[in-house]
């Protein structure tokens, strides 16, 4: 096994062994940095990084569906209509109103970013940044609590 790789980066979710060297077949990272040119080892250190990533807590949407049918005994596929059901309400009153609070949860808004001159870090040329509006999410009390 490749130094700097733990065990969970030759398994999949499941537990059945990836294409590398576990399976005995030929080995996946090798054939990706060979197409790129690159060695296998910077390749095996992007691929391990995000293996602890998703050991970190990284959640997907298929992951929040599963928890959500767990918790309220939908079937996947109605849990999966009421994120997206919920999704669509946030985005549509951000984009009208631009702000939702969440009692306990927390509250999301919509802010303006005024134009400003950035620097390419390439070549250090300065850059104007036009203005913008983005999103963000702001903790509310139960929710830090329950972080603490």
């Amino acid at each position: 096994m490749p130094s700097g790789i733990g065990d969970t980066a030759q398994r999949d979710r499941a537990g059945r062994p990836r294409h590398g060297e576990a399976s005995g077949g030929p080995s996946r990272f090798t054939e990706m940095s060979e197409m790129h040119g690159r060695g296998s080892g910077a390749l095996r250190r992007r691929v391990a990084v995000g293996v602890q990533t998703r050991r970190r807590g990284l959640m997907t949407k298929a992951d929040l569906v599963g928890k959500i049918a767990d918790k309220t005994g939908l079937t996947k596929a109605n849990a999966e209509r009421a994120l997206n059901a919920f999704i669509e309400a946030v985005e549509a009153t951000l984009v009208g109103d631009g702000k939702i609070t969440l009692t306990g949860f927390g509250t999301f808004l919509v802010d303006e970013r005024k134009a400003r001159t950035g620097r390419n870090p390439r070549t250090g040329a300065e850059i104007n940044i036009p203005a913008s509006k983005v999103v963000k999410f702001r903790p509310g009390k139960l929710l830090k609590d329950a972080i603490q």
